[in-house]
């Protein structure tokens, strides 16, 4: 540093010559290792030049490294702000996969959603005090931070409030209702606890643009609708079928590569195991391991699910796995058998001038040490929607079909969903149309094997901020 400033001490500004110390000084204790090392090759190289160029030389090569002196300052003064000074509200709403968006935004993005949504419910074959279901207990609220702390570390966390909470018994008391100093009976109190759930809590450390690895809680990228944020989504829940093979998020580490265009993008992940079970099973422990791989033939496709951009035509082939091998324990905590879980899907999408498509097929077989029949299930769904664009108001039309088999190799079971709709968005020419819209769509279920129906409805308003 010190041979720095003397070779620059009668070209420079004094000013200029101030700013250019703050530069390195913040550089040194902030850049990453390998951006440090750029700057030190750099460096040594003009120390080696300036001993070999004559003095017309010498005044061109101080003037230039004055002038690329003088845009660094600005550039850094602009990006090296205080955090508290460059918070943000509304940008960067909730994309899926976040890989190289820390690295772009600014030091404290804050962004948030509200989602109120009612439900109606009928099942013409239940007893008549469930026949009828209604409320809004759908409803829920998120709030994200996003932000970096360097050119190579960032971090995001994303909370959900829902309505959707538990009740917990808070007192109980002795009552002695006849006087006669002998409690009668007991006067318990229950209160409601909203439910707060971590969509995702993540360090997010960034090599390269191609390249990010993070660690926390994160949703796995086994389906694409896994993928798919929450306030992307064409219904406001993911599929059935989907939610029957993985559900939640989990602790982790998760390994992301993509391209620079967007064609090929692959995640590898492993997992606690915790939360990725689709059906009830208790007492077992074992890692849970991920891999995906989605392939973009013509360019860029982001996990959103309707074409609001109304771009020209795209193509995505995906495939995932889910392995878990497992070792289950007794209620006195002692090695019962053994397992291993093996899920699979694959995936095709495609949109077009406003027109998207999206399915899925889903497998599962998992096997035991001590029995020789696995449990087997089959899912699959598909969904399309057309965006029509006007200067008053967006809508879309939107339908999904979806089907799940459980148990098959020992007591199957179908059950079929349909859904279908309208989506209105309220500001279709704003920067993000999705970020205020309506969802009204209708609902029926047929459990085959049960020989159960439902028909239902739902409406929901999307705000995002």
């Amino acid at each position: 540093m010190k041979i720095l400033l003397k070779s620059f001490h009668h070209n420079l500004h004094r000013m200029d010559k101030i700013l250019l110390c703050l530069i390195i000084i913040v550089s040194s204790c902030v850049s990453s290792l390998i951006h440090a090392q750029h700057i030190d090759e750099d460096i040594e190289e003009n120390i080696f030049l300036e001993d070999e160029e004559t003095e017309e030389d010498l005044d061109h090569s101080s003037h230039t490294a004055h002038t690329d002196s003088k845009k660094k300052t600005e550039h850094e003064h602009t990006k090296e702000k205080h955090p508290l000074d460059t918070i943000t509200v509304g940008q960067d709403v909730f994309l899926s996969t976040s890989h190289s968006n820390v690295s772009n935004a600014k030091d404290l993005s804050l962004n948030g959603y509200i989602l109120p949504q009612f439900i109606f419910r009928y099942r013409p074959s239940a007893k008549p005090r469930d026949l009828f279901e209604y409320g809004a207990n759908e409803t829920k609220a998120g709030i994200q931070f996003l932000g970096h702390l360097s050119a190579h570390w960032g971090y995001q966390i994303e909370l959900i409030f829902s309505s959707n909470g538990s009740t917990t018994l808070s007192s109980t008391e002795l009552v002695d209702s006849d006087g006669d100093k002998t409690p009668d009976t007991i006067a318990t109190q229950s209160d409601f606890i909203p439910g707060l759930f971590i969509e995702r809590a993540a360090i997010e450390f960034y090599p390269s643009q191609k390249l990010s690895i993070a660690l926390g809680q994160l949703r796995i990228p086994f389906t694409v609708q896994a993928q798919s944020s929450t306030t992307n989504l064409l219904f406001p829940e993911r599929s059935a079928s989907t939610e029957a093979f993985i559900t939640g998020t989990d602790l982790g580490l998760l390994l992301s590569l993509r391209s620079e265009t967007g064609i090929f993008q692959s995640h590898i992940g492993i997992f606690n195991g915790t939360n990725a079970k689709p059906f009830a099973e208790s007492n077992e422990r074992g890692l849970l391991y991920n891999a995906r791989m989605d392939i973009n033939p013509l360019g860029l496709f982001p996990f959103s699910t309707t074409d609001i951009q109304r771009v020209g035509l795209r193509l995505g082939f995906g495939c995932g796995i889910l392995y878990r091998p497992s070792q289950s324990y007794d209620d006195t905590g002692f090695e019962q058998s053994q397992s291993r879980d093996l899920k699979g899907t694959v995936s095709f999408r495609m949109s077009y001038r406003g027109l998207s498509f999206q399915s899925e097929f889903l497998r599962r077989q998992k096997t035991f040490s001590l029995l020789h029949r696995p449990i087997v299930a089959t899912g699959g769904y598909a969904q399309i929607a057309y965006y029509f664009p006007t200067p008053l108001i967006g809508f879309a039309p939107i339908a999904r079909i979806s089907n799940t088999v459980q148990d098959q190799s020992f007591d199957p079971r179908s059950i079929y969903w349909a859904r279908g709709g309208l989506t209105f968005y309220l500001f279709p020419n704003s920067k993000n149309p999705e970020a205020t819209k309506i969802t009204l769509y209708y609902t029926y279920e047929n459990r085959i094997t049960e020989k159960e129906i439902a028909h239902g409805g739902s409406l929901q308003v999307q705000m995002l901020w």
